[in-house]
């Protein structure tokens, strides 16, 4: 509430510390009732309003004279995070305060004006990449600044290491002073001689033998960075090219029976699951970091187990055909509704019906089992999937490596099948996720079984189709108008067709500068709502949608804003909130998703 008073924009929780009361003498029901507080510090302020509203507050002007106050019996405590607070009572001066660790804890963050979009994107994206303990020895460190160290008081606290290193010092000098005196005439004889003989100094070796270790180090960075950009590379390649063979296919099929609807309706169908694969996959692989570091997280939603079934028959089948393979589907199973996470599903089995697929020679037969298990918990069930096939097998001493990054068996007949080896290290920490169990059996020139449990809360058709069931009246968005800011004309036309379709009149702008031109000459109201992309020329999404809440005219400042923008990631929604727009739809566009959300914005209820 502060920062948003203060016209701050905050990032996420950096570190958080821990806050000691500092006391004198005793700790009771008195020790809170004169509080020092610094003028410099929001902090101080802040905790003592929320905790001990009904204290007496004694304002100082340092975080030295809070300390001065409570040691000289002005105030009878103060507040310090755990951090500051052992670095000032380290000093002697301050030896005679106690401090109690209290059960709260405050944390550090960093603010950024509101508009100040790059600076805060910037920091955004640069702070996810840092981890935890870095940040916290950071903060620690630049504490010390905010400490003012005297050389008395350093003298005072370490009395007897200074009277040491005086002595030594002392002795050392009387021991050179002697040595010189003998040493000088062998000096200056050996002098000339020693600039003939010397080629390289002591000095010039230990140079050269740092130089070379500094360029080891950059050569090894460079190596690394070149193998993790070309298996990065690879493995988009090894992940995307299933769904894209399954599209290409089936548009190729869809064109060859345009004679047949009901065919090409099917192809239509089974093209738009591979689409929303490949989308999923695109979206995982760019998230990598985020799995690394655990930010990925379970989104559940109903879904039907006999789609999965079919949409993974669907997009293999034809590959499996083509190269001579068997390929069968079993499903065993009393409740076909779920709740689950329909990307991460797919995303775990196309890696592994994928590498039976590639494994498996010419004549062999890869099978797909669903078996639902018995579950002593009320509203749900587990569910075993098993991939099996005839294919190749592994060596029993790669299994235990097989879900390592990057692991691939070493052996001359594998290497020649595409891979990175990042597949099954993603399926493991995905299953993981789920809170479910992977195992695998495999034998060389046998083949391999992937069998993998996974819980899940049982759902009901309704709870699968109920998005679909929404009915949209003729006339519920007739006479909306919509000003549409996209400077791409593929999408601007797919985009103005669907919200013809729903009523909406829709007029364009092809970057966010004659967006922002066309709010300011319509009278108000005359546009219900803008769509607005972020990547355009002349001037961005941000950059419109801020222009256009600092008009002077409030009933146009105020205009609904919506961002419509593959700019998916987390910080991208903020950022859009953040620079004054309602809300954020990812492309590719999902046409419920769009209306569901045009509808909330415009006050209707879904």
């Amino acid at each position: 509430w502060r920062s948003e008073q203060q016209n701050i924009v905050q990032t996420n929780n950096l570190v958080q510390s821990g806050v000691y009361v500092i006391y004198k003498g005793e700790y009771n029901d008195d020790t809170t009732s004169k509080i020092a507080l610094s003028d410099h510090s929001p902090f101080q302020k802040i905790f003592a309003e929320m905790y001990y509203p009904d204290s007496e507050i004694i304002e100082v002007s340092s975080a030295k004279e809070c300390l001065d106050a409570v040691k000289y019996g002005t105030a009878s405590c103060t507040f310090f995070n755990t951090g500051r607070a052992e670095k000032y009572l380290a000093q002697n001066e301050y030896e005679m305060l106690n401090r109690l660790s209290i059960n709260n804890n405050t944390y550090f963050c960093i603010g950024v004006k509101k508009g100040n979009n790059v600076v805060y994107s910037l920091l955004e994206r640069g702070l996810a990449l840092i981890d935890k303990s870095s940040m916290t020895n950071a903060i620690y460190k630049y504490t010390d600044s905010g400490i003012e160290y005297s050389l008395s008081t350093f003298i005072r606290n370490n009395l007897s290491i200074v009277l040491g290193i005086a002595a030594l010092i002392i002795g050392l000098i009387c021991i050179v002073a002697i040595m010189l005196a003998i040493s000088l005439k062998r000096i200056k004889q050996q002098k000339n001689k020693d600039l003939e003989n010397l080629n390289i100094t002591t000095r010039q070796k230990e140079e050269l033998e740092k130089a070379k270790i500094e360029l080891q180090n950059a050569v090894t960075l460079a190596e690394q960075a070149n193998f993790a950009k070309t298996s990065f590379l690879f493995n988009m390649s090894h992940d995307i090219r299933t769904p894209m063979n399954a599209i290409l296919g089936f548009a190729d099929l869809a064109e060859k029976h345009q004679d047949d609807p009901e065919k090409v309706q099917d192809y239509i169908k089974k093209i738009k699951e591979s689409g929303d694969v490949l989308l999923s996959i695109l979206n995982n692989v760019l998230e990598m970091s985020r799995i690394e570091k655990g930010t990925i997280f379970i989104e559940e939603q109903a879904w039907s187990i006999e789609q999965f079934t079919d949409s993974m028959f669907s997009m293999f089948n034809e590959q499996m055909v083509q190269k001579g393979l068997t390929f069968e589907k079993t499903v065993n199973v009393e409740h076909n509704y779920i709740y689950c996470d329909p990307p991460k599903i797919r995303e775990i089995f196309i890696n592994i019906i994928a590498n039976a697929y590639k494994f498996t020679d010419k004549g062999g037969k890869v099978s797909l089992i669903i078996d639902e298990l018995p579950s002593d918990k009320e509203n749900q069930a587990f569910f075993k999937i098993t991939v099996s096939d005839t294919g190749k097998g592994m060596s029993e001493d790669f299994l235990p490596m097989l879900f390592d990054e990057f692991a691939r068996e070493k052996n001359s007949e594998k290497n020649t099948i595409e891979g990175t080896g990042l597949g099954m290290a993603i399926v493991k920490r995905l299953v993981d996720l789920m809170n479910g169990s992977i195992e695998v059996k495999s034998k060389l020139n046998e083949g391999s079984s992937f069998i993998i449990t996974i819980p899940a809360k049982i759902a009901s058709k309704e709870d699968v189709t109920i998005y679909s069931k929404r009915e949209v009246t003729e006339d519920e968005f007739k006479g909306k108008r919509i000003l549409l800011a996209e400077d791409n004309d593929i999408n601007a036309e797919i985009t103005e067709t669907i919200l013809n379709e729903e009523g909406f009149e829709v007029e364009r702008a092809e970057d966010g500068l004659i967006c922002l031109n066309k709010v300011k000459e319509k009278p108000a109201h005359y546009y219900d709502i803008v769509l607005m992309d972020i990547q355009m020329p002349n001037m961005n999404g941000y950059q419109a949608s801020e222009a256009i809440r600092n008009l002077e005219d409030k009933e146009k400042s105020t205009i609904p804003i919506l961002a419509v923008t593959a700019n998916a990631f987390e910080e991208d929604k903020r950022q859009a909130i953040a620079s004054g727009m309602n809300g954020h739809i990812s492309k590719p566009i999902v046409v419920r998703d769009l209306i569901k959300a045009l509808a909330n914005t415009l006050g209707k209820q879904l």
